[in-house]
């Protein structure tokens, strides 16, 4: 079991361009850009325009270079913040073995620890 507070991974300041999609209040299926701010293995800081709620789930879709990208689900964890460009979403890989950032990632307890105070 996960302690509360404790990270699972490193947060990298990160910004990259990413695709969003979820379906509406209408069951109309929405799409549109957004961008990280954070990321970590198990996911991430994110701006969309739109407003969304806890608990939703999202696609995101990112271009990688010649015609490869990735793909994969996630849930909107929390609100953080609201700017003139958008909404600031905590969210969480549904997926998190997928790689979809395609960086490495350390893993909190295989870090060595230096000090150990007395």
């Amino acid at each position: 079991m996960r302690a509360e507070g404790i990270r699972q991974s490193d947060r990298i300041t990160l910004r990259l361009q990413v695709e969003a999609s979820w379906f509406g209040t209408n069951g109309m299926a929405v799409r549109q850009p957004a961008h990280t701010m954070l990321v970590s293995r198990n996911g991430g800081v994110l701006r969309l325009q739109d407003k969304l709620f806890a608990g939703q789930e999202i696609t995101l879709h990112r271009k990688l270079e010649g015609d490869q990208a990735r793909s994969t689900r996630a849930r909107i964890v929390a609100e953080i913040d609201r700017e003139p460009e958008g909404f600031i979403y905590a969210v969480a890989m549904l997926e998190p073995r997928a790689d979809f950032w395609t960086l490495s990632f350390r893993h909190r307890s295989k870090r060595r620890r230096r000090w150990r105070g007395c």
